[in-house]
C-alpha cells in the first residue's frame, strides 16, 4: 500500500506535532518540578532561620549555647521532604520524624567535632 503525497504530508505533520508536543509537555513538567523543589528548599531555609532565631533569643535570655545555623538547615531540609504527600499515615509520619532526628543528631555530632578541631587549630596557631 502506497501513500499519496497528501496523505504522506498529513502523516508526517501528525508525527511532527506529536513529537514536538511530547517534548513541550516534558519540558513543562520538568520546569514545574524544578520550581516546586526550589520553593521547598526556600521554605526549609526560611524555617531553619526562624527556628535558629527563636532558639538564639531563648539562649540569650536564659543563658546557654545554641547550635550553629547549619544544623537547623539540615534538620529543616530533611523535614520538608515530607511535603510531597508521601506521609499519609501516622506510621509514616513517625518513621520520617525518627529519620529526621537521627540525621540531625548525626549532623550535630559532626558539626561539634569540626568546631572542636577548628578551635584546637586556632589555639595551636597562637
Amino acid at each position: 500500500m502506497t501513500l499519496d503525497t497528501a496523505a504522506a504530508t498529513v502523516v508526517a505533520a501528525a508525527i511532527g506535532a506529536v513529537a514536538g508536543g511530547s517534548i513541550t509537555v516534558l519540558n513543562m513538567w520538568l520546569a514545574r518540578r524544578s520550581e516546586e523543589r526550589r520553593q521547598i528548599r526556600e521554605l526549609a531555609v526560611r524555617a531553619a532561620i526562624e527556628n535558629w532565631k527563636h532558639f538564639n533569643e531563648l539562649a540569650q535570655r536564659h543563658g546557654g549555647e545554641i547550635n550553629p545555623l547549619d544544623l537547623y538547615l539540615v534538620h529543616a531540609m530533611h523535614l520538608v521532604t515530607a511535603l510531597d504527600g508521601r506521609l499519609s499515615s501516622e506510621k509514616k509520619v513517625s518513621e520520617h520524624l525518627r529519620k529526621t532526628f537521627a540525621i540531625t543528631k548525626a549532623a550535630q555530632k559532626e558539626i561539634l567535632q569540626y568546631n572542636r578541631q577548628m578551635d584546637e587549630a586556632a589555639r595551636s596557631e597562637k
